[in-house]
């Protein structure tokens, strides 16, 4: 887990000032007006997407994987998950639900994200929810989730390399 660290306001103001362009009037008033319309969580992570090389906006519906960061007891086997192809290096597979604000609309710059992801429950795979920080998903498609390339090859009579 990446750690985070507080950053003074003077720090936050010298990083986003550079963004707006000389013929704004009033600069820092301008700065100083969006820096205390902003939501703590919300300036966090403009500055972490201002920092990416480059970051491609996740999508409601979008399959994706993540590393679970917080585990609530035992909602799965690890063992049978990765057996199952669920489960691989750590990462678990699922879906975006939504983002987790109250807004109507999706966000994909929302800080966090509701997933749902697929879990071996007894004979079958369910989904549980999360929430997850949305820097910590990567899309990843479903047909290259090893469980889902074993139902298809299994329903098409083939062979596949693991």
């Amino acid at each position: 887990m990446e750690k985070k660290i507080n950053i003074p306001m003077s720090m936050v103001k010298t990083l986003v000032e550079p963004l707006f362009i000389k013929s704004v009037r009033d600069k820092q008033f301008v700065v100083d007006a969006l820096l205390s319309m902003v939501p703590e969580h919300t300036l966090v992570m403009f500055l972490e997407l201002a920092n990416l090389q480059s970051y491609k906006p996740l999508k409601k519906g979008m399959h994706v994987r993540f590393k679970r960061t917080k585990f609530y007891g035992s909602d799965y086997d690890a063992d049978i998950m990765t057996d199952k192809g669920l489960l691989k290096d750590g990462y678990l597979y699922g879906y975006i639900d939504n983002d987790d604000s109250y807004h109507t609309e999706f966000n994909p710059y929302e800080p966090r994200m509701k997933v749902k992801y697929y879990v071996w429950s007894g004979s079958e795979v369910i989904l549980l929810d999360d929430t997850v920080n949305t820097l910590d998903i990567e899309e990843f498609a479903k047909k290259d989730i090893t469980y889902f390339k074993l139902q298809n090859a299994i329903k098409h009579d083939e062979v596949i390399e693991l």
